[in-house]
């Protein structure tokens, strides 16, 4: 027998008129890796040595912070990477417009 007429009738039979090939689909209010996560960074939580409770999202980012202040290139690089365009423009002209004594 052809092996294409056998692969012609498998396709055919494959699925009833009207009938999805996955019945019972994706369970309803199941979550996507994206949604777990979003979860996980936006969840409470209370920060060593105090009774704050801060996202876990903006816990990373001050970790981030404290290690870019103390010269992590990394670090920095990563702040910097999630921080929008609008953003860094609005850093670069307070920097850029600070009288050079307020450092001194």
């Amino acid at each position: 027998m052809n092996l294409d007429i056998l692969d012609q009738e498998s396709l055919m039979t494959k699925f009833k008129p009207g009938q999805s090939g996955n019945i019972h689909g994706r369970p309803k209010g199941s979550k996507n890796l994206k949604k777990i996560v979003d979860d996980l960074l936006n969840e409470e939580i209370v920060v060593k040595g105090s009774t704050t409770k801060i996202s876990a999202k903006k816990a990373m980012i001050k970790v981030q912070a404290a290690k870019a202040l103390k010269g992590d290139d990394k670090a920095l690089m990563w702040l910097l990477s999630h921080v929008s365009k609008d953003e860094l423009m609005e850093v670069n002209y307070i920097y850029t417009n600070i009288d050079p004594s307020y450092f001194s």
